[in-house]
Order: C-alpha cells, then sequence, then structure tokens
C-alpha cells in the first residue's frame, strides 16, 4: 500500500480521535461517496423541521426527454418508467370503457325493441291512433339506431385500441423490460461498490492505527503489531484491488447505460406523442359517433311530435262517434198491461224518442276562436255550427272545485244541475 495513503489515513484518523479538540478534521469523502451523499442530503428532513425549497431544476433550453430525464442516481429512470406504465394503464381503461359501453347499447337497443314492438292502443281510432303506432315505430328505430352504434364501438373503437394494447406490450416486453433489468443490475452493483468501498476505508482506518501505535510505542508489543499490519496490508491491498476492477467495470457499464438510456429516451418520446395522437383521434371519433346517435334519436323525436301535430281532440272524437256511434232513438221504459183477448202480447211496444241534449262539460271553457267547425254529419249534411236552427251552446261554468297543483287542473264537478229537459224528453224519462 503506498505510503502517502497510509499517512493521510493516519493524520485522518489522529484528527478524529483526538479528545478535547473541537475543530476535529474531518476526512473528506470519496468522489464516487459524495454523490450518493449529495442524493441522500437532497431528500427531505425527518425530524420534522421544514425543509428549504429545493431551487428550479435546470431543464436546458429544449424540452426533448433525452436532455430533460437524467439527474442523480438516476432520477429521470423512475419517472420515465412510471410514465410508460400509467400510458399502459390508461388504454386498458379505455379498451374496458369502449367494451362495456358497447355491451350498455346492446342491452339498451334489446329493451328498446322489445318495447317498440308492443301495441299501444289497439282499440283507438283516427289520427290518435297513428300517432301511437308512430310512437311504436320510432321506438323500434331508435332501438336499430342504437344496435348500430354498439356494433360501430366494437368494431372500429373497441378493435382499434386493442390493436394498439397489443402493440404497447409488446414494445414493453422487448425494449422497456430489459432495459428496467440493466438498471436494476446496475443500481445492484453500485450498491456493492459502496459496501466494497466502505469495507476498504475500514480496513485502511484500522492499518494506520496500527502504523501510529507502532510510531507511538516502538518498544510494545511490537511483533504482534507487524503482524497486524502485514495482514492489514494485505487486506487493503486485495480489498484495493478488487474495488479498483469493480470501479473500472461499473464505469463501463455507465457508459453503456447512457448510452441505452438516451436512446430509449428518444424512443419513449416517440411513443408518447403518437399514443397522445392516437387516443385524441380515437375519443374525437367516438365523440361523433355518440353526436350522430343523438341527431338519430332527435329525427325519431320530430317524426313523433310531427304526427302528434296531426291530433285534435274533437276531430279524433267526432270521427269515434261517425264510425261508432249507435243512433239518437231513446226507447221509453216498457209498459204493462192486463191480459185481455185483444192485446195477447201483454206488453205494448215502447215509444221511441230522438236524443236533444245540451252538453254540459267539466272541461274548462275554450275561448271562439280555439273551437273547431263542426263537421257536417251523414245524418244532417245541412248541420253547422254557424247556420244550426237549434240555440247556440252556451258554455257552462257549474261549480267545481279546482286544484291546479303542479299545473294541472284537476277539475271535480259539484252539484251539477240536470239537463234541461222538455215535455217530450220528460215523457220518456218518466218524469
Amino acid at each position: 500500500m503506498p505510503s502517502s495513503v497510509i499517512t493521510s489515513l493516519s493524520t485522518s484518523s489522529r484528527g478524529t480521535n483526538t479528545s478535547g479538540n473541537s475543530h476535529s478534521t474531518a476526512r473528506s469523502p470519496s468522489p464516487t461517496i459524495a454523490r450518493y451523499a449529495s442524493a441522500s442530503a437532497a431528500k427531505p428532513p425527518t425530524n420534522g423541521v421544514k425543509a428549504t425549497p429545493p431551487l428550479p431544476l435546470d431543464l436546458g433550453p429544449t424540452r426533448d426527454f433525452c436532455n430533460c430525464f437524467w439527474g442523480l442516481d438516476d432520477a429521470g429512470a423512475n419517472v420515465l418508467f412510471s410514465r410508460m406504465r400509467t400510458a399502459t394503464q390508461t388504454i386498458t381503461e379505455l379498451e374496458d370503457f369502449w367494451r362495456d359501453r358497447a355491451r350498455i347499447e346492446e342491452e339498451y337497443a334489446a329493451k328498446l325493441k322489445a318495447l317498440g314492438s308492443r301495441v299501444l292502443g289497439k282499440e283507438e281510432t283516427g289520427q290518435f291512433k297513428l300517432s301511437l303506432d308512430t310512437l311504436a315505430t320510432e321506438t323500434s328505430t331508435q332501438a336499430t339506431a342504437h344496435a348500430q352504434f354498439a356494433a360501430l364501438v366494437k368494431s372500429e373503437l373497441l378493435a382499434s385500441i386493442s390493436a394498439y394494447a397489443e402493440k404497447q406490450a409488446a414494445d414493453a416486453a422487448q425494449v422497456q423490460a430489459p432495459l428496467e433489468a440493466r438498471y436494476k443490475t446496475k443500481h445492484t452493483a453500485e450498491s456493492a461498490i459502496m459496501k466494497a468501498r466502505e469495507k476498504y476505508e475500514s480496513n485502511c482506518l484500522r492499518l494506520a492505527s496500527y502504523t501510529q501505535q507502532m510510531a507511538v510505542n516502538p518498544g510494545k508489543d511490537v511483533e504482534r503489531l507487524q503482524m497486524k499490519i502485514a495482514r492489514s496490508q494485505q487486506t487493503v491491498t486485495s480489498n484495493e484491488k478488487e474495488l479498483e476492477t469493480a470501479v473500472k467495470a461499473i464505469r463501463e457499464a455507465t457508459v453503456r447505460w447512457q448510452k441505452d438510456w438516451k436512446e430509449w429516451c428518444d424512443l419513449c418520446q416517440d411513443m408518447e406523442e403518437e399514443r397522445l395522437d392516437y387516443v385524441k383521434d380515437v375519443i374525437w371519433g367516438y365523440a361523433n359517433a355518440v353526436s350522430t346517435l343523438c341527431v338519430s334519436d332527435d329525427q325519431s323525436c320530430e317524426r313523433i311530435r310531427v304526427s302528434l301535430d296531426q291530433v285534435d281532440a274533437f276531430q279524433d272524437v267526432e270521427s269515434f262517434v261517425e264510425e261508432c256511434g249507435t243512433g239518437i232513438a231513446i226507447p221509453a221504459p216498457p209498459s204493462w198491461a192486463t191480459f185481455s183477448p185483444s192485446n195477447t202480447n201483454g206488453l205494448s211496444p215502447p215509444p221511441v224518442q230522438s236524443a236533444s241534449f245540451t252538453r254540459v262539460s267539466a272541461r274548462p271553457a275554450v275561448p271562439p276562436s280555439e273551437q273547431p267547425p263542426i263537421k257536417t254529419t251523414r245524418n244532417s249534411r245541412e248541420t253547422s255550427r254557424e247556420s244550426s236552427s237549434s240555440p247556440p251552446v252556451v258554455p257552462v261554468k257549474p261549480a267545481m272545485a279546482i286544484n291546479t297543483e303542479n299545473g294541472i287542473n284537476h277539475s271535480i264537478p259539484k252539484n251539477i244541475p240536470p239537463a234541461p229537459a222538455d215535455s217530450a224528453d220528460a215523457a220518456v224519462l218518466g218524469l
């Protein structure tokens, strides 16, 4: 072992072990130790003392990965490895998202189809019946549109992102995984060098201590100290050669690692830019597909509204009367006569009267401007609302309890007077 090294370590040992000296000389750490010491000093304190805010990092003039992800203790490696794992997780989550959306649309389309197959208002008539048929038909149309959207999500979005996920997994297996393995091997070797360095320095301090004892007490246990010094010198020489070989090997490995890391940074930046553009385009296409589906649903709803515009309550009621009316004849109650030879039936034919009542409605009065004209019926072609010989219809406003809660007119008639009847009506009704 060189004498300069022994002298230096001896001086350091004396400066450290001297009692009563508050200004003891501190041993300067080696460059390798200083590197790790700097990394550990950058960690936040654990004693509860507020740490000084770190200085802003110098990221250089560009924002390229190959220039901005280095740092002490290869800090950039963990950041980029984590970023790529996050990218893979995001693609997996989007793949699950498209799969679940397609499943939801398929289930929704099946339920809409079953709903649209129902028959609504089987006994209804007129335009109202046609509107109910339109409602069922357009519901089936919406079911078809949602089924087509589900198929599009599966064939376009899900298939595309599944292929991208496979490519991403292949890249990770071929490039990222070997690089992470080399990164772990490199750090394992550096940790071993740290331990070997500490062991080497400890043996050097021990050898310096034995040498110091020989200088202070030359006549005491000389042979024993000489044997310890010889063994220590052999150990230190062996440690020094091993450490020198290991440092040389790790230096070569570091050079290779820096080259590989620079190439990986470039590849990683390319993959990230490609991934972000791809996901942006996929989500954009998804939004367009959903918008198209909404337009299709709105068109179906518009066709329903157009059909409802043709519904007129007065006309539908009149059409119902014309198609299904049973006439105006009101038979009187049968009368009984005692049996006589001239009356073998015992009952006389009941007289028939014509219905000529005035409608009493519980609905709110409709303004004359909103009342539709009365159509000419089959039985009385000359009848009309404007030129009728019968007295005009006066809206009757019976006493009623009106509840307008929630905007709904719940009209409950109270004590509605009977319809006026002439003498003929009274006779028919037994009044």
